[in-house]
């Protein structure tokens, strides 16, 4: 995944970002995400996250590369 921030990138608020990332999709079953849809709601769910998390300093997150067990 990748952070876009609406400023200047801060390296510790995009790790802990990543982190609480990781914990949610350990929680994340295969076929939740299966389709444009399920995807897309993934995506949804991980940009309110970083929203949230970051008090509104990253304006988006990027899926550059997603692999399921």
């Amino acid at each position: 995944l990748a952070l876009v921030f609406v400023d200047q990138p801060d390296p510790e608020l995009a790790e802990i970002i990543h982190q609480d990332f990781l914990a949610y999709l350990r929680t994340v079953k295969a076929r939740q995400i299966e389709g444009a849809s399920g995807v897309q709601h993934l995506r949804s769910d991980l940009d309110e996250r970083a929203r949230v998390r970051s008090g509104g300093k990253v304006k988006q997150v990027l899926i550059r590369t997603l692999l399921f067990e």
